[in-house]
């Protein structure tokens, strides 16, 4: 019989239908049931929406019968179907059209009904299928009170949801009822949506969001709307709906970006009122996506107080071989009038370039650059760069060769001082090195094992510099408004003579290094030798000469310029070892305690650099007859050195054991204290042998640390302040003088993550995903139609709470003793750092804030309030301490495309308001 009703099928949805022998008898229906025939619903209630339920659900039957097989005038590919409830075919009449035409044979699906056709899905509680006219038409099955089976409609990457779809087979053209489709983060809502093409839809009475509810918070709504390629959306005038209530924000046309990443167009424009500016507008401008590896961007800003700035960025990336972004930025900043006396117009100039790339034969090209004027950190609108007093710019190329061990690199340096209007830059550096090679290893052994003289290294490093720096003179010594900046300084010698206030224009040096090293082990006593010898050679083309001026008693300073050697030799002999002790003591669930004790001694010998071949110290004697040595060059050791130093460094450990449910003991590693201790010794030293002490010590576990550090002269101090040769313990008692004392203590808290809440009996429950439907009882109309919303939207999802409470607090003082005339000086701070407190699973706190107990205030302080409002965020900033304060209020969007263009600060002016009374440098 199945098959008799298959083949009947065929015939009458092919290209060529056969004719029955009565052609004037009434129309026949056919009714396929899985299981009971009695659980067919009356034909009849095909089109009445308040026929009974369906009892309940049979297993589900796929036919899978070819509706349209290919032939003459057919489809290219067959339909399949599948129903979970039943399948209902109808005839009609085959004289009741002219000759060759087809019949208008009708099918219908019922629960859970899907028609897939060439890659095209239709899903719906009701499916009719119109054979002649080669059309599918879905839509939700009315059941008592309720509607199910929300019809669905996806072709490859696209998809609708709807009340009404229709779909035709051959054009390949739909219309949807209702429609809601995703555009990436975004969606399409329309009273009528048609599909022209597979690339294009256009949607009438519609409107465009980014909110995934069925009834959105807001809507950008317009008559008539064009999606091409899923990814632009046009639209005619459009409107702004909140919370279903329309809004004066109105545009003649309008243009969505629907997905989100790199696209050309135009930013979206700003306004707001500053100083500096007045009234302005910001981000005029346009973004060039020129390709997949490169884009460029230009923006500029005009105020009604003539100040201007413009910006242009070029961004460039290559996979697996370069990528960075080069920009300037222009501007001129005009504050007051020309007959004020404190009228001032600036002109920031910034060049910022990045970039990274690698080569195949192992050389890395890198650069951060950042060059800017003086007055460039005044127009940002980050706080940190309007505060920071200095920047560093950095080009380097590096060179490696791997088997060889060797490896060069040159540099570029420059750093800026904004406050003195200052510069350093090195152009370039040159470093060259070599790891450690072991010149007397052998190839082959002789198998009598590695001998002494085959651990013996040797290792290269080397640098060459060319340094120039420039700090200017006061403005005030000049006529012209100040004196030449540092940019002019570097190409003009005139320029850097007549502005620089002291030293040379360049600078040259270079320098080698090199250490020859070797380590033995005695295992027998635990014990490690390391014996070393260390060259070094500095080349300076400067020196400084003292001499006694006998008329005052002073010595007097000469520069003398040349080409100088800076020769130094360290050798050094160093024993380490480690001591072990345990004790078994079990306090709770701490089991046993360990002391690590590692003592280090080493052994220095450096000769004195008086004498020659070194000749860079001076030794004179002053009007008293004190001698007294001086260095010529920088950095060399007036004293000889041969000495010892030491350090001991202590841990005390112990085991955490932990008794799970089955009484099976687990113990972990826990490190209680660390401390170590450090000095030395100078038998070569003719005045104060003794080096400092100094300790530092750590502890803590899990959430909570602490650190401590500090260190102790061996000599007392004249009423002065300055060092005596007298030791502290002969003028005091006491063995040592503290010098300066710093503790610090972390604890970082995370409560307990919350259960997610209970939801109150009978709440709305939200959509599954972006295409699910929210249906009441009454089974409401579209599911947009901005002629009569519904806005009754659902709740916030209710998942797993964030902790309640996180935040980490920091505890820091610092002490100096009393030095002379000089007060003691301690410091302490408490400090909130990172604190976040979810107030409610809508409401949120965040912030830092810091307290110097000393002074009893409050030192910098910000607090941001947030509120969750869906696709919404509001931000309530205040900073009420600090070097700027502030506050403002934001709502915008939380998707990144619409997130500039649906924005409200109040007030919508930069920080820069808290620098009125700063002049702007040039």
């Amino acid at each position: 019989m199945l098959r008799a009703l298959t083949l009947l099928l065929l015939l009458a949805s092919g290209a060529a239908h056969a004719q029955t022998a009565d052609s004037t008898a009434a129309p026949r229906e056919i009714t396929l049931a899985p299981a009971d025939s009695a659980r067919v619903p009356d034909p009849g209630a095909v089109a009445d929406t308040t026929r009974p339920a369906l009892p309940s659900r049979p297993a589900r039957t796929d036919y899978g019968v070819p509706l349209a097989p290919a032939a003459e005038g057919g489809l290219e590919q067959p339909v399949t179907f599948r129903a979970a409830d039943s399948l209902r075919i109808v005839f009609a009449p085959r004289d009741s059209l002219a000759s060759g035409e087809r019949a208008d044979d009708q099918a219908a699906l019922f629960g859970e009904a899907r028609a897939e056709y060439d890659g095209a899905t239709l899903d719906a509680g009701l499916v009719e299928i119109f054979l002649g006219r080669e059309t599918l038409r879905a839509r939700p099955l009315a059941l008592q009170d309720a509607q199910v089976g929300i019809p669905t409609f996806a072709q490859g990457d696209e998809g609708f949801t709807g009340n009404e779809l229709a779909f035709n087979l051959r054009t390949r053209r739909g219309r949807i009822v209702g429609g809601r489709t995703q555009l990436d983060d975004g969606f399409l809502l329309a009273g009528v949506v048609k599909q022209a093409a597979p690339h294009i839809i256009y949607a009438e009475n519609a409107a465009y969001t980014t909110c995934d509810l069925d009834h959105p918070h807001y809507a950008m709504e317009a008559g008539r709307i064009k999606v091409v390629d899923g990814k632009t959306v046009y639209t005619g005038p459009v409107r702004l709906r909140l919370l279903g209530i329309p809004t004066p924000l109105w545009l003649p046309f309008g243009f969505f970006p629907a997905t989100e990443g790199r696209r050309s167009g135009p930013l979206a424009a700003g306004f707001g009122t500053s100083p500096d500016y007045g009234l302005f507008l910001e981000d005029l401008g346009y973004y060039w996506a020129v390709n997949d590896y490169l884009g460029a961007i230009v923006r500029g800003k005009i105020g009604t107080t003539g100040s201007i700035q413009g910006y242009a960025r070029l961004d460039y990336t290559r996979r697996y071989a370069y990528d960075g972004d080069i920009s300037l930025s222009y501007g001129r900043l005009r504050r007051g009038e020309r007959d004020d006396l404190d009228f001032q117009i600036a002109t920031p100039v910034a060049l910022r370039w990045n970039h990274t790339q690698t080569f195949p034969a192992g050389q890395r090209l890198s650069a951060d650059v950042d060059l800017q004027s003086s007055s460039a950190r005044f127009v940002s609108d980050d706080l940190a760069s309007q505060v920071r007093q200095s920047s560093t710019s950095t080009v380097s190329y590096a060179q490696t060769w791997p088997r060889a061990g060797r490896s060069l690199t040159v540099q570029l340096r420059a750093n800026q001082q904004f406050d003195v209007s200052s510069a350093q830059l090195t152009l370039p550096s040159l470093s060259f090195s070599q790891q450690r090679r072991f010149p007397f290893k052998r190839q082959r052994r002789d198998g009598r094992g590695e001998r002494w003289y085959e651990k013996i290294g040797v290792s290269y490093s080397g640098s060459a510099t060319n340094a120039f720096s420039y700090v200017p003179k006061a403005d005030s010594l000049f006529d012209d408004g100040g004196a030449p900046s540092w940019v002019d300084a570097l190409f003009s010698g005139d320029a850097f003579a007549r502005g620089n206030a002291e030293g040379e224009r360049f600078a040259y040096g270079a320098s080698h290094n090199v250490p020859i090293s070797a380590s033995f082990s005695v295992p027998r006593y635990n014990l490690d030798i390391t014996p070393s010898v260390t060259y070094a050679e500095n080349w300076v083309d400067e020196r400084t000469l003292r001499a006694l001026d006998p008329a005052s008693g002073a010595f007097v300073e000469t520069q003398e310029d040349g080409f100088f050697f800076d020769r130094r030799v360290r050798a050094e002999l160093s024993l380490r070892t480690a001591l072990y002790g345990t004790a078994p003591v079990r306090v709770a669930n701490l089991d046993g305690l360990r002391h690590v004790l590692r003592p280090s001694v080493s052994l220095v010998a450096q000769p004195d650099f008086s004498a020659a071949p070194f000749n860079t110290v001076q030794v004179l004697t002053d009007t008293a007859g004190v001698e007294r040595r001086f260095a010529t060059l920088s950095g060399v050791p007036t004293q000889p050195v041969g000495g010892l130093r030491f350090s001991l460094d202590n841990a005390f450990l112990t085991r955490v054991v932990s008794t799970d449910s089955t009484g099976e003991e687990s113990r972990r590693a826990l490190q209680l204290l660390s401390l170590a201790i450090s000095g030395g010794y100078n038998f070569a030293a003719d005045e104060r042998p003794i080096d400092n002490v100094s300790f530092r010590a750590s502890a803590g576990s899990g959430p909570f640390q602490a650190s401590a550090s500090g260190s102790f002269s061996a000599y007392s101090l004249d009423d002065t302040g300055a060092l005596t040769d007298a030791t502290y313990l002969a003028a005091t008692g006491r063995p040592v003088r503290l010098e300066a004392l710093r503790f610090n203590a972390g604890w970082s808290l995370r409560s307990r993550q919350r259960q997610p809440l209970a939801r109150v009996p009978g709440e709305a429950e939200l959509p599954a995903g972006p295409r699910s439907t929210v249906r009441t009882a009454s089974g409401a109309g579209v599911l947009y139609d901005p002629s009569d919303p519904d806005y009754s939207a659902s709740t916030l999802a209710l998942g797993p709470r964030d902790p309640r409470l996180s935040a980490s607090f920091d505890l820091t003082a610092a002490y100096r003793p009393a030095i002379g005339t000089r007060d003691a000086q301690w410091t302490t701070t408490v400090a909130v750092n990172n604190l976040t407190y979810q107030l409610t699973d809508n409401w949120g706190l965040s912030g830092a804030a810091g307290f110097d107990v000393l002074e009893q205030e409050i030192t910098s302080t910000q607090l941001v309030l947030r509120r969750d409002l869906h696709c919404w965020e509001m931000q309530i900033r205040w900073t009420p301490i600090g070097p700027v304060k502030a506050f403002s209020v934001g709502i915008y969007l939380k998707s990144g495309y619409l997130k500039d263009l649906l924005r409200l600060d109040l007030p919508n002016a930069d920080f820069r308001s808290a620098f009125n009374n700063v002049g702007l440098p040039r």
